[in-house]
């Protein structure tokens, strides 16, 4: 495997590593190694002990290496402590599975990423403050992320552990932050730029304060306790996910989403708060009122017509069981302003509209048209006239 040995002299090998130590160099180098006057070890090539130590090594040999070019790997071990670890990696550094407590001692420099999932890691004090690639500390005890690297190029992880808090967060986040399996009551304190994904799914959120204002892909919030969306991002490149909670309405939504949003498996009876969009993007099964009838409804609202407006509007489409749900946010008030605002100016219109409102509302809305319509004489008379002709059948294919 081209693994060799290249000291300054015989003597320097003898002073300064054991013949223990030189065997642990060539079994598990891939590449060169060789001493520096200093006495420490520079390796050429990468560093993989994974599952090659034996379970009574709690801590890798003192031989001081200073610098790996490559990857350095000594994951699926028995190590307790990162002591003696390398000083720099040009590489990725991987100590997974491990039985590690903390990250003091670990390398000063890292080149790619840094990935110590499946510890028992309590504490992120002592890692390595920049890391130019992904930072994974999936599956451990972290009960917040103090001491957390300062830079992350690539994706943040810190899914599946027993985290309370966001405080130490880094702000920036380049790639995806994977917050997910935790004990989160609050996204305060998180990253405020996030490049790609945002997962904070599987929580304990009841709103989504301290969200950044924009995510550049996905936002997953999913199976939660939400019982509000106040906080979400206003802008989401991807999709937003809001599925398994306790939803009544979408009050709060993003502004602008860029792709599909998915709110089943809540208790929506509400669509109040959905952004103008696709409305075949949208996922909505599950919820109080049934997915015909939110399907219905959602292609009018995602086209712009107010929640309230298209309730009435199409009304007589709904079916009865969810007519139930439905009524409490018949608004008059709100139908009448919408409709006076748009068509004014076509009283026949109007006067068809009326057919298709509910009745607990129809007699109202006409009442509050008409006082709209006093302040306009030639409106009303109008109206009225349009209303004698619409009676003889008229505008029966208006």
């Amino acid at each position: 495997m081209g693994k060799n040995i290249h000291p300054i002299n015989r003597s320097m090998v003898d002073k300064n590593l054991s013949k223990q130590n030189s065997g642990f160099l060539s079994k598990f180098v891939r590449g060169h190694w060789f001493i520096n006057e200093s006495g420490t070890v520079d390796i050429e090539g990468d560093f993989d002990c994974s599952s090659g130590l034996t379970e009574d090594q709690l801590k890798l040999p003192k031989i001081k290496i200073r610098r790996v070019s490559g990857d350095f790997n000594c994951s699926n071990n028995s190590l307790e402590s990162l002591e003696n670890c390398p000083q720099e990696i040009g590489g990725s550094f991987r100590c997974y599975s491990n039985k590690i407590k903390n990250l003091k001692h670990s390398p000063k420099k890292v080149g790619l990423n840094f990935d110590c999932t499946r510890n028992q890691i309590d504490s992120l004090q002592g890692c390595t403050e920049i890391i130019y690639g992904n930072f994974s500390c999936d599956f451990n005890l972290l009960r917040d992320l103090s001491g957390s690297p300062l830079l992350v190029d690539g994706d943040f992880r810190v899914s599946n552990n027993l985290i309370e808090s966001l405080e130490g967060c880094p702000q920036e986040i380049k790639g995806s932050f994977y917050c997910d399996g935790n004990n989160l009551d609050t996204l305060e304190c998180g990253p405020q730029t996030v490049g790609k994904i945002y997962d904070c799914s599987g929580n304990n959120l009841k709103d989504l304060s301290g969200s950044p204002d924009e995510i550049n892909g996905k936002f997953i919030c999913s199976n939660n306790k939400l019982v509000s969306l106040s906080g979400s991002p206003r802008k989401i490149i991807g999709d937003f996910i809001c599925s398994n909670n306790f939803l009544v309405d979408l009050d709060g939504s993003p502004e602008i989403l860029g792709s599909g949003f998915n709110f089943s498996n809540n208790l929506v009876n509400s669509l109040y708060g959905v952004p103008k969009m696709n409305s075949e993007m949208v996922v909505c099964s599950g919820n109080v009122v049934s997915e015909r009838t939110l399907n219905s409804l959602l292609k009018e609202v995602c086209s712009g017509i107010p929640f309230h407006v298209s309730l009435a509007l199409f009304w007589e489409s709904i079916d009865y069981r969810d007519q139930e749900h439905l009524s409490l946010y018949l608004d008059h008030i709100k139908v009448s302003e919408y409709i006076f605002k748009n068509f004014s100016g076509d009283p026949a219109r109007i006067t068809k509209i009326y057919d298709h409102l509910p009745v607990h509302i129809k007699s109202k809305v006409i009442k509050e048209i008409s006082k709209m319509g006093n302040k306009n004489g030639s409106f009303e008379r109008s109206l009225e006239n349009i209303s004698s002709l619409v009676d003889s059948g008229l505008f029966d294919d208006i």
